[in-house]
């Protein structure tokens, strides 16, 4: 697991170094997650087959079942931003403690999303047993480690617990601005069962951003993501 967001977070700050930093725009308040219980999706996950729910989740969410700003890249096409989302792309095999990962990207539907570069992406980190509250407490240290290891000069960045869907999740976020540019990483990690659901959004601009709104759609790509993976978990039980 330490491998998997060592990997992680220095996708983070390649992602970030594209922009010449001085200083960091402050992450605000979070809105806890509505209308998802994250518990209950967690009881169907252990239900389910862990490499049953890995193939299943190789079906992204429909566009429709997306927060508003998030669509699927067109059939066959690169999605926006191939670069950046390639960077959050997690390996499958290799990690400690897990039977293999799955990545979407989406683009972005710039009415709703503001920025000049942005990008939505989901992992899904599924292992055999259940991500118990000493196993996520364990998770958080390595990723409170790997924040503060891929930071380079002018960057901030900061974990946090969050409340998500009544569930304690993580709140990975990196900031930076300089040269009339701002970039703002958030990505949002709760543990579901026997997996590790991850949603990042990456928004660069020029002038400024609004942290909150950056905030409240990572959240609601989180909770989309949860509700997908309980929907895999009941077609594969």
């Amino acid at each position: 697991m330490f491998r998997l967001m060592s990997a992680f977070l220095l996708a983070l700050g390649l992602v970030c170094s594209s922009v010449v930093a001085v200083t960091a725009q402050d992450v605000v308040a979070t809105p806890a997650g509505e209308g998802t219980d994250v518990a209950a999706v967690a009881a169907t996950v252990l239900g389910a087959d862990p490499n049953a729910l890995l193939t299943g989740l190789e079906t992204p969410l429909a566009d429709e079942d997306l927060p508003p700003g998030f669509v699927n890249p067109p059939t066959g096409e690169q999605p926006a931003n191939a670069d950046i989302v390639a960077a959050f792309t997690l390996p499958e095999v290799g990690l400690q403690e897990t039977i293999g990962t799955v990545t979407h990207p989406f683009n972005t539907d710039p009415e709703a999303i503001d920025g000049l570069i942005s990008a939505g992406i989901v992992n899904y980190v599924v292992a055999e047993t259940e991500i118990t509250a000493e196993r996520f407490e364990t998770f958080e240290l390595g990723v409170a480690s790997s924040v503060s290891a891929s930071l380079r000069p002018g960057m901030a960045g900061d974990v946090e617990r969050i409340d998500v869907g009544g569930t304690e999740a993580l709140l990975i976020s990196i900031a930076l601005q300089g040269s009339g540019t701002i970039g703002l990483v958030l990505s949002v990690a709760v543990p579901v069962g026997n997996t590790i659901v991850i949603a990042t959004v990456v928004v660069i601009d020029s002038g400024g951003l609004d942290s909150v709104t950056v905030l409240e759609n990572s959240i609601l790509l989180t909770l989309s993501a949860v509700e997908h993976l309980g929907e895999v978990a009941e077609s594969v039980s």
